[in-house]
């Protein structure tokens, strides 16, 4: 999924690639709505996503770490000043949607049943653009922990609400049975990703 981050992954495959050098990894950015069709054809061996992607039952997930859902914004922000930022506060600003964002439902649901309209700064796919645009001020915009690239970017926890997501690799039955994949899969479940964060 284009929403993870890859701050964690590269020490996993570092380590991965020094007993599979001859293994060449491809990674592709995708959609939500488009991986599941993506597995199920072959395109892609596996997927590293941000929750299940649907009822499918035809996929076996391999939950590798949680993490946090953050408020991100401009060092020049009020919310600099705070420790926590509440739901409440940040449906108050302009805001930055990232389109394809795990908890997107969740914040769009949540401010209807407040009350908020949201304001929408921009609207983008491209998490570089929307956090670079959150760095120069034009808003704030909520993203996982893990996920933030943009240097100079502040972000705080937020509230009482304890936003997270499970990070998962996918891949449909079946699949998991092949060599490269299956020694992935160990590897992964192996690895200390807590030590990672």
């Amino acid at each position: 999924m284009c929403t993870i981050g890859p701050s964690r992954f590269c020490a996993f495959l570092q380590e991965w690639r020094k007993k599979y050098p001859e293994v060449e990894i491809v990674l592709r950015n995708a959609d939500r709505d488009k991986i599941g069709d993506m597995l199920l054809s072959g395109y892609v061996d596996c997927a590293l996503v941000g929750g299940p992607l649907s009822n499918e039952p035809r996929f076996k997930y391999t939950e590798l770490f949680r993490e946090d859902m953050v408020v991100a914004f401009s060092p020049e922000h009020r919310f600099s000043r705070l420790n926590t930022v509440d739901l409440e506060q940040i449906m108050q600003e302009p805001y930055l949607d990232r389109l394809n964002c795990e908890f997107r439902d969740t914040f769009m649901t949540e401010s209807a049943r407040v009350g908020h309209e949201i304001q929408f700064a921009a609207r983008s796919e491209r998490e570089d653009w929307i956090q670079t645009l959150a760095r120069g001020g034009l808003g704030v915009t909520i993203l996982p922990v893990g996920s933030v690239i943009v240097e100079g970017l502040e972000t705080r926890p937020i509230g009482a609400a304890a936003l997270r997501r499970n990070v998962s690799l996918a891949a449909p039955f079946g699949r998991e049975d092949t060599v490269h994949l299956r020694s992935l899969l160990s590897a992964l479940r192996r690895f200390d990703w807590k030590s990672k964060a």
